[in-house]
């Protein structure tokens, strides 16, 4: 089959898991013999970068990367909290990358849009009308939920308020576009059921996230039972759960382990992220 593959950001360099999902799907499709067109955003978190890339795949993947600019600006937040709609979804949409999209599609024919990620639906539109490829997204969050916990964990009045604001706005966006969809690959078994509570009921699987196996390494000569935590730290959901580990789960750990070592590491790691720290971290 050929299939457009739309990214929300370069799968290289693979620097968070996000990058790494999107990787191994894309050599996942090209090793089962599948023609595969690779249409990424790049951002500035997430630029892109020829020489991350394995050699010989931009040109095997005729591989188009189109800037866009995601950086948060208030008056834009504000207006679209006024207006109802979810400023996470609005500030991935981009008239020229909806042209060249549409440019694309007016030349070739595809079996399969692949959209990675719920942010790169800002672009339906332009598939329906300019392919009768079937629609299928990869799932890799249900993004309202994040946003649900975040406001749950925030004791700022006006902050949790605004953040609610926001899951509100992103669940009635993820269950109106389901019924757009002809397919959903899920991360987890789990996902997949949430979504179809959000309302979809077209053909859906599920596909985890694989990791590489490393390669054999000699045992650690450190005695004491250790712990370890990695992850990006620049995504808010990380940090909270690394806040959630050390404040409610390592004080257990240490009654029952007093030695125990908790190591923590990850892209754009800050100490000041965390406050008194406790011991083993």
């Amino acid at each position: 089959m050929k299939i457009l593959f739309f990214t929300l950001k370069p799968p290289y360099p693979a620097i968070d898991g996000g990058c790494i999902a999107i990787k191994d799907m894309l050599h996942n499709l090209l090793s089962k013999g599948h023609e595969v067109k690779l249409v990424s955003l790049e951002t500035h978190k997430h630029p892109f970068q020829s020489e991350a890339f394995p050699k010989g795949l931009l040109k095997e993947t005729n591989a188009e990367f189109l800037p866009i600019h995601t950086e948060l600006k208030i008056g834009a937040a504000l207006t679209q909290l006024i207006k109802g709609n979810s400023y996470n979804i609005s500030r991935f949409f981009d008239v020229k990358v909806q042209q060249r999209l549409a440019e694309i599609l007016e030349k070739e024919t595809f079996d399969i849009i692949q959209m990675e990620s719920l942010f790169t639906t800002p672009y339906l539109k332009v598939f329906k009308e300019k392919s009768e490829a079937k629609l299928v997204l990869r799932s890799h969050n249900l993004e309202h939920l994040i946003w649900y916990r975040q406001a749950a964990n925030t004791k700022n009045p006006f902050k949790k308020w605004y953040l609610k604001q926001l899951a509100q706005q992103l669940k009635k966006y993820e269950a109106g576009i389901q019924k757009e969809l002809d397919g959903i690959i899920s991360i987890s078994i789990i996902d997949a059921k949430r979504h179809h509570q959000l309302g979809f009921h077209g053909k859906s699987i599920t596909v985890p996230v694989s990791m590489q196996v490393m390669p054999a390494v000699q045992p650690t000569t450190n005695k004491k039972p250790t712990f370890f935590h990695i992850g990006s730290m620049d995504w808010m959901p990380n940090i909270e759960g690394v806040q959630w580990l050390i404040k409610e789960v390592w004080p257990l750990v240490l009654k029952e382990i007093p030695d125990a070592e908790l190591k923590l590491a990850g892209r754009n790691f800050n100490l000041n992220q965390f406050q008194n720290l406790p011991k083993g971290v």
